[in-house]
């Protein structure tokens, strides 16, 4: 056995040594290190070995070397400063570095969280605890958030039943009961929990300060009304939750309705103020819809020479320059004031009908309108009957399908149009797949419409799954969960159709549902493919209804970046975006940029808000 000499030397003696094994990580947590040993002292000898010139090599202990120079150099500890080491021969000294690197055995957290707890109730203050630890109070104060869990969920932690970030997640109620509750049922899943799911299950009662109803309310309105928030302290954006929902819902309502007389000028019958308003309330109502209006000849052949001309400088495969973006946005312009003239609402429909005053999921003001209420049906049908025009039958029913109305915002390049879309079309799977409940009647209606109707429902119900070609899939969600959801019920009903019957016949009701959610999800098709005369052949009015449905949030599965839009629109086209999605001062300052970085730098911005392109946002208007 190697001799250990322990003694102590003057801290200028004290070098690094080349053979100290730890060598990613050794300068992080310096500062933390150097308030601990001006706190307490050093509280572990550094392992050295003598060189020939009179110097010490610190062979294990390298960080500890590191903070005491540190407070050398804040003249927190004198030069002559003398350091307990121990010291090692030659042979000894790699094994004694690899040793206290490897065999060292970490600290638990939850054994930090009541370090932490024990400190402060000694009577040491936040900020003493954060001093002689080196790190921030906010640091002491999140440890002492998760020390006071219920020691259920501490436990759990200890025997690994549950992962840091999990316990996370618990701390935001201090209820016991509720945590110990969520923590039994999340332990019958099948799969971990994620920690934003463990925040929903606890803040069932409370609403997300990123609310599209709480962002049109605003939290200073929602505070002077006597609203209280609170934080999810681990969550890097600083994720609130407003504890009085039904504050928000009254303040969201009061603002909408104050905008009612301005929209009933128009001529509509009634308007109705409902932040949250969803497919449910409006199924029951009779809609009528935008008539189309003929343009006349000089209209429609500058429409479609404006339509090819865009087409053709869009689709180059090039980055357009400055000139062809300016062209493309002012075709764009143009395009939209002539098909502005071709639809509109009847008068006379009108004054039977309404709508309502919602909100989009980025919290701006949306209009729903054209719906007609039960009590006026006869009156719509009365006015109808005798016209028997434009698609109407003797019943005053549509005969055709009717269409999607054209995105706003600026004209995009027909390729990525179609991305746009498939990224929508998995989006709506994925989220399809978690609500049986509309997937079986997302099912019925599809049916229903194949059998009974000749419209284009949004299932593929022949059944085939509508195949989303590679080249499509620039920045689409991952498919994963769903393929691996089909596995699993292909492994379980067996494999050919005479097993799968039985198998299907001996289901429970809820797996049933279950199924029927898995095959439904994988046959959405809200694909685009262009149809005739410029105009969109799919997705459809009943993807536009699944999305809203559902309350589809393409940001969970879709990001603007200069790959997936940025880099592929004209600079007018970014400019317009950045107003929309920050302000025009941080547009004006994009002004001037070459079209790459311009592009980049609209998606930094972008990325820190909740920013669509027209084709992914859920109920537009």
């Amino acid at each position: 056995m190697n001799e250990i000499n322990v003694s102590a030397v003057p801290l200028t003696k004290l070098v690094p040594s080349a053979i100290n094994v730890r060598t990613t990580g050794r300068d992080k947590g310096i500062d933390g290190l150097a308030a601990s040993i001006a706190s307490r002292g050093l509280l572990q000898n550094l392992v050295v070995r003598e060189t020939e010139e009179g110097k010490y090599e610190v062979v294990a202990g390298g960080r500890r070397l590191a903070a005491l120079k540190q407070l050398c150099k804040a003249k927190k500890l004198p030069k002559s400063y003398m350091v307990p080491v121990q010291i090692v021969g030659e042979d000894a000294a790699l094994e004694a570095s690899l040793a206290e690197n490897v065999m060292r055995e970490q600290m638990h957290p939850a054994d930090q969280f009541a370090a932490f707890a024990g400190l402060i109730a000694q009577g040491h203050s936040i900020e003493d605890v954060a001093a002689r630890f080196g790190v921030t109070p906010g640091v002491v104060t999140r440890r002492m958030k998760l020390a006071s869990l219920s020691p259920v969920i501490i436990e759990a932690f200890r025997a690994d039943k549950l992962t840091l970030e999990q316990v996370m997640g618990f701390t935001v109620t201090d209820n016991h009961a509720e945590q110990e509750q969520v923590f039994a049922d999340i332990s019958e899943w099948h799969y971990p929990a994620e920690r934003s799911r463990i925040v929903q299950l606890l803040t069932h009662e409370k609403m997300k300060t990123t609310d599209h109803r709480f962002r049109f309310v605003g939290e200073d309105a929602y505070i002077a009304a006597g609203g209280a928030i609170t934080r999810d302290l681990f969550d890097e954006r600083d994720t609130g939750y407003a504890e009085d929902s039904a504050l928000v819902l009254r303040l969201a309502t009061e603002r909408l309705t104050a905008m009612i007389p301005e929209v009933l000028a128009q001529g509509w019958k009634w308007i109705e103020a409902d932040p949250a308003l969803t497919y449910d309330t409006m199924r029951t109502f009779t809609r009528i819809h935008p008539r189309h209006v003929e343009l006349n000849n000089d209209d429609a052949a500058r429409l479609s020479a404006l339509a090819e001309e865009y087409d053709r400088l869009a689709e180059d495969g090039d980055t357009p320059d400055d000139e062809t973006s300016e062209r493309l946005d002012a075709i764009d312009a143009e395009m939209e004031s002539l098909r502005d003239k071709e639809r509109a609402f009847d008068p006379a429909e009108m004054a039977l009908a309404g709508g309502w005053l919602a909100l989009h999921n980025d919290g701006s003001v949306k209009l729903e309108l054209g719906y007609v209420r039960p009590e006026d049906r006869p009156a719509l049908d009365a006015l109808r009957r005798p016209i028997n025009t434009d698609g109407q039958n003797e019943n005053g029913d549509d005969d055709a399908e009717p269409v999607t109305p054209a995105p706003t915002g600026p004209k995009v390049p027909e390729a990525l149009l179609a991305e746009l879309h498939a990224a929508r079309t998995i989006a709506l799977r994925l989220e399809l797949v978690k609500r049986p409940d509309i997937a079986l009647r997302v099912l019925a209606h599809s049916l229903a419409v194949r059998e009974m109707s000749h419209g284009t429902p949004v299932l593929t119900v022949h059944p085939s799954t509508t195949y989303i070609p590679e080249n499509q899939r620039v920045g689409c969600p991952d498919e994963t969960p769903l393929n691996d959801q089909r596995s699993r019920w292909n492994m379980r009903l067996g494999g050919d159709a005479a097993r799968m019957w039985d198998a299907i016949m001996a289901l429970s009701n809820e797996d049933v549902l279950d199924l029927i959610a898995v095959l439904s999800a994988s046959l959405v098709d809200a694909t685009y493919s262009k149809g005739q005369n410029g105009s969109a052949a799919k997705p459809g009015i009943y993807a536009e209804k699944l999305a809203a449905t559902l309350d589809l949030d393409m940001r969970q599965h879709w990001t603007p970046t200069a790959a997936t839009y940025f880099g592929r629109v004209s600079k007018d086209a970014i400019t317009e975006a950045v107003t929309e999605a920050a302000s025009e001062a941080e547009a004006a300052k994009l002004a001037g940029l070459k079209k790459g970085v311009m592009a980049e730098e609209a998606a930094l911005i972008a990325a820190d808000t909740t920013w669509l392109p027209a084709p992914l946002r859920t109920n537009r208007g």
